[in-house]
Parts: structure tokens; sequence; C-alpha cells
């Protein structure tokens, strides 16, 4: 009787950890995601994954750029301005060496209203 409980409680334990340990996906895993779910038109899917990729990998790789795709999205899908710029002033915070640091500035800028219109020429 004895190995029958202990033969069960180690299945349901076995169980329990398929459930719960092997949910967590990788972070390239949730950088495809977030990218195909912007290709499928579902934006919002999009921004919880980066989001979940910069909260569970902050010194990913992937996340300077899952963070300022954040604000990308929240800009061009959504037109939130203060969620974008909440996003992109987050992103210059945590990566201001980054390659992106520059377009960051610049979109911080445009949504405050801060950089110029261009002059047409004919």
């Amino acid at each position: 009787m004895t190995s029958k409980f202990v033969v069960l409680f180690a299945l349901i334990i076995f169980a329990l950890g398929i459930m719960y340990g092997c949910g967590k996906q990788s972070e390239q895993e949730l950088f495809e995601m977030a990218e195909h779910a912007q290709e499928e038109g579902k934006p919002m899917d999009a921004i919880k994954a980066y989001r979940k990729l910069t909260e569970l990998y902050p010194e990913s790789e992937h996340a300077p750029k899952a963070q300022f795709m954040i604000g990308f999205v929240y800009a061009e899908q959504f037109a939130d301005t203060a969620k974008a710029l909440e996003a992109y002033e987050e992103f210059a915070a945590e990566f201001p060496e980054h390659e992106l640091a520059a377009s960051a500035d610049f979109m911080i800028k445009s949504l405050r209203g801060e950089v110029p219109e261009p002059v047409l020429t004919e």
C-alpha cells in the first residue's frame, strides 16, 4: 500500500511540474509571439507578450526592442499618446545607450509636440 501511495504522490508531483514548470516561454518565444500577434492584427496580444518578455527577461537582448515596440504599438495601433510616451520614456531610462535610443528620443519629442512639422517645397 505504501509503494502505491509513493508512486501516486510522485505522479502528482510530476504532473504539477509539467503544468507549472513548462509553461514559461523563452525570451525568443515571447518575442516571436509578439511579432506574430502584430502581423495577425492583434496589437493588445503583442503588447502583452512584449511586456511579459521585459518582465521575465529584463536582461535579454530582446528586452530593449520589446520595450520600444510597446511604445510603437500604443502610438501606431491605438493612437494612445500617454501610454506610448510612458513606454518610450521607460525605454530611454533603461536603455540610454541602445541603438534605438535616438529613435525613442525622437518619438518622445514627437509625441510631446516638440518636433516641428516638415516644410514641403515644390
